[in-house]
């Protein structure tokens, strides 16, 4: 599951990831912060969306 540009301090955000973490699912959050809930990711990429997901999406191809 992709976590992208969110504060995770309000609902749904919250709840999701930790929903999604419980049920198994690997976890990467882009954002250029730490967020409450990047202790609960498996990769965390603390840079800004718009720079970093084309380059994902390149290199993935």
């Amino acid at each position: 599951m992709l976590v992208i540009g969110t504060s995770s301090v309000v609902q749904p955000a919250v709840s999701l990831v930790l929903e999604a973490k419980s049920g198994g699912t690997i976890l990467a959050e882009i954002n250029p912060e730490i967020t409450p809930n990047s202790r609960f990711m498996d990769f965390v990429l603390n840079e800004k969306a718009g720079e970093i997901v084309p380059r994902l999406v390149e290199n993935g191809q």
